[in-house]
């Protein structure tokens, strides 16, 4: 899931553009605008770009600001 909110200027606009532009990742992840920024303070997010994963129990197992790529993924997932 992206989490977009009104942090660095983005707008609703912004985050359904870049939702489109970007076909919401490989997986057509759902894209989440949250002007309450609740999502942020749930997770500690405090800055963007910022990776959250989450096992299959939902529970959370990496959290870190900046991009990601797929060998961290896998390493975080243990696989």
């Amino acid at each position: 899931m992206g989490a977009g909110t009104t942090a660095n200027g983005d707008s609703l606009d912004g985050a359904l553009e870049f939702a489109s532009r970007n076909e919401t990742g490989p997986a057509g992840m759902t894209m989440l605008y949250d002007v309450s920024y609740r999502a942020w303070r749930t997770y500690g997010v405090t800055t963007q770009p910022w990776v959250v994963l989450f096992d299959a129990n939902g529970e959370m197992i990496y959290s870190a600001p900046g991009r990601v790529d797929m060998s961290t993924v896998a390493t975080a997932l243990g696989v």
